[in-house]
């Protein structure tokens, strides 16, 4: 999938970025303490699921108050030939908004808007975050008869049956819901960090690009995980 903006909200310097286009090549130019740094540190912490810093929360410049909240959203677009698992968390338009909320001294909360069930027991079935017991009582939530002998699979097939035949019994709302960031990691572009100090010192940057170029080996032109690799996992 490929990422065609980023948002950042009470990050850093930024009080709200707005929306900034990503291209192919997309070059940031700025004065010192600009932010320019900030946008890379940013998309760092997204793709690579790193815990924010103290530091990175916002300052007022007035109050000198430090907010306890920041955002981090990207928009992305799919194609026709992305993972089926994708094209079900988007909207039916091969677009995909992920959002990341952090809080001080907390592990970021990834979270993805799509038409979701009103009904957040479903939407976990749906993300394949319920184990056994969870599909049990989902089940009997919708009245289905089922046992406690019954397979992990069955209880998915009974669930998954019913959602299809009686469509018009589950209320769907756009919003935003909760995605374990171990269901998308693998789904993420590579990101590869190169500094200035990187071009003084030549066995850094051969490795950092031997690194780029091994991860790509597992991906395909659209940046998805290639089929065999994760089958492989």
């Amino acid at each position: 999938m490929k990422l065609n903006s980023i948002t950042l909200k009470n990050f850093r310097c930024f009080e709200d970025s707005l929306e900034m286009p990503i291209h192919d090549m997309t070059i940031f130019i700025g004065e010192n303490d600009a932010g320019k740094s900030s946008i890379i540190d940013a998309l760092e912490l997204f793709l690579l699921g790193k815990m924010t810093k103290e530091t990175d929360y916002h300052i007022d410049n007035e109050t000198q108050d430090q907010t306890k909240k920041c955002y981090i959203e990207t928009k992305w677009s799919l194609t026709k030939n992305s993972p089926e698992f994708l094209k079900k968390l988007s909207c039916g338009d091969l677009k995909l908004i992920i959002k990341r909320e952090d809080s001080i001294n907390e592990n970021g909360t990834y979270l993805i808007l799509k038409e979701a069930y009103t009904d957040d027991d479903l939407n976990l079935f749906e993300s394949d975050q319920l184990k056994k017991d969870g599909l049990i009582a989902l089940a009997k939530k919708l009245q289905i008869e089922v046992k406690t002998t019954h397979k992990v699979d069955d209880l998915k097939s009974f669930i998954q049956d019913v959602l299809v035949k009686e469509v018009d019994r589950f209320e769907k709302v756009r919003k935003y819901v909760d995605i374990p960031f171990s269901k998308i990691s693998a789904f993420l572009p590579i990101l590869q960090r190169y500094a200035s100090s990187d071009y003084g010192q030549p066995m850094t940057l051969i490795g950092k690009t031997l690194e780029t170029l091994y991860k790509s080996g597992f991906y395909n032109d659209d940046n998805d995980l290639k089929i065999e690799f994760k089958k492989f996992q």
